[in-house]
C-alpha cells in the first residue's frame, strides 16, 4: 500500500511540476548531430541556420511525448533541411514552429503570441512517422510563409504537401545512408521502407489522376475542404493527398 502511495504521488508531481512535462534533451547520439552540422539543439528548440543566418527554429509544447522532445525536433529539422537544399528561396524569411501533441499531423491557421506557426504532430516514437508528418505541415508554412496568405486552391496546396513530405523520406533516407554508423544505415532502412510503403498502399482512381482531377475541378476549387461531404461518402477527400504520394515518386524517378 505505501509503495502504492509513492507510485501516485510521484506520478502527480511529474504531472504538474512545470518543466517535468517533456523528457529532457540529451538523447541525440553524437553520430545524428555530425550528420546534419547545420542543425543545432539549443536548450529546449532545435534550430536550422545557414553561415550563422537562422532559417527555422522548432520547438515543442510541454505535452507528455513518447518519445524524447529534442529527438522529435531533430528529425523534424532534418526534413527542413532536405527541403531546403532544394527549394532554399522558400526559407527567406526565417520560421519558428513550435509542435504540440495530436492523434494526427495538422497546423492550426492562427499564429502563436511570438507569431510562430502551430503544429499538431502525433508522438510515434517511429523517425519516419514523425518526418512524414512534420513534411506536410512545414509544406504549408512554406506556401504561407512565401504568400502571405492561405492559397485559394487548396486541393493544389494539399497535393504539393505530400508530395513534398513523401519526398523528404526519400531524401534523408539517401541522407542517413551516407553515414558509416550502423544506426544510422538503419535510419536510412526505415526511412525508404515508410516512403515505399506509402507508395503502395496508394491506390489511384480507376480512371487515373489526370481525368479524376479534370471531373472534379468545379468541386476541389470550391469546396475540397468540405469535411462533412466527404464524411457523408460524396467526395474521396483524400485521393489528392495520394495523388502528392505518386508525384512524389515520379519526380525522384526523374
Amino acid at each position: 500500500m505505501i509503495t502504492f502511495c509513492r507510485i501516485i504521488m510521484f506520478l502527480l508531481v511529474f504531472s504538474t511540476v512545470p518543466g517535468l512535462e517533456c523528457k529532457s534533451y540529451g538523447f541525440v547520439p553524437p553520430a545524428e548531430l555530425q550528420a546534419f552540422p547545420m542543425i543545432k539543439i539549443n536548450n529546449k528548440s532545435v534550430t536550422l541556420s545557414n553561415d550563422g543566418k537562422l532559417l527555422i527554429e522548432v520547438t515543442l509544447d510541454n505535452s507528455i511525448w513518447s518519445a524524447p522532445t529534442d529527438e522529435i525536433a531533430f528529425h523534424s529539422a532534418t526534413v527542413a533541411y532536405v527541403v531546403y537544399k532544394a527549394i532554399p528561396f522558400a526559407f527567406s524569411t526565417p520560421m519558428k514552429i513550435q509542435i504540440s501533441k495530436w492523434d494526427h499531423p495538422r497546423i492550426l491557421f492562427n499564429r502563436g503570441p511570438n507569431n510562430e506557426y502551430l503544429v499538431l504532430l502525433g508522438d510515434s516514437n517511429q523517425a519516419p512517422y514523425i518526418a512524414f508528418g512534420f513534411g506536410q505541415e512545414l509544406g504549408h508554412a512554406l506556401i504561407d510563409n512565401l504568400n502571405g496568405s492561405a492559397d485559394p486552391q487548396l486541393w493544389f496546396e494539399e497535393t504539393f504537401c505530400e508530395a513534398l513530405a513523401v519526398w523528404a523520406l526519400q531524401q534523408l533516407a539517401l541522407e542517413w545512408g551516407k553515414s558509416k554508423d550502423g544506426n544510422l544505415k538503419f535510419y536510412a532502412q526505415m526511412f525508404s521502407s515508410e516512403a515505399k510503403n506509402l507508395h503502395y498502399n496508394t491506390k489511384p482512381p480507376s480512371e487515373g489522376y489526370p481525368l479524376w482531377f479534370a471531373k472534379n475541378r468545379k468541386f476541389l476549387t470550391e469546396k475540397c475542404n468540405d469535411r462533412e461531404l466527404e464524411n457523408e461518402g460524396h467526395f474521396p477527400y483524400f485521393h489528392f493527398f495520394k495523388g502528392g504520394r505518386l508525384a512524389a515518386f515520379i519526380i525522384s524517378e526523374q
